[in-house]
């Protein structure tokens, strides 16, 4: 994994399954606003082909007891199924594992842009 949570950073993950399917997740982050924010586009690839485009945003919304976040998605996907639906939902949470770990442990992630 090759990830620059920043703005105009990058992200590159790649995986290989036991029945050999192989997965691309390429995603460039456009806006991250410390305690608000992260606007990010990717593209996935499975087995080298390209499968689904998404443009999100994931709001962070600080609270008196803990932290709400509310994650919205747009995906371009000619093959939407049950099945690819599910595994897009698994995806997605293993990346919201990795962001809770980056964004809320190690606050020194932030980058502040150059306006």
């Amino acid at each position: 994994m090759n990830l620059t949570l920043k703005f105009g950073g990058n992200e590159l993950l790649q995986g290989k399954f036991d029945q050999g399917m192989e997965t691309l997740y390429k995603a460039h982050y456009y806006e991250i606003k410390q305690d608000t924010y992260i606007v990010f586009a990717h593209d996935m690839y499975i087995n080298k082909n390209h499968h689904s485009v998404s443009l999100a945003i994931i709001e962070i919304m600080p609270k008196e007891n803990g932290t709400t976040m509310l994650y919205t998605e747009h995906v371009v996907d000619g093959t939407l199924s049950e099945k690819v639906t599910s595994s897009h939902k698994t995806g997605a949470s293993i990346h919201f594992d990795r962001i809770e770990e980056i964004f809320f442990k190690n606050r020194s992630i932030y980058k502040k842009r150059d306006l």
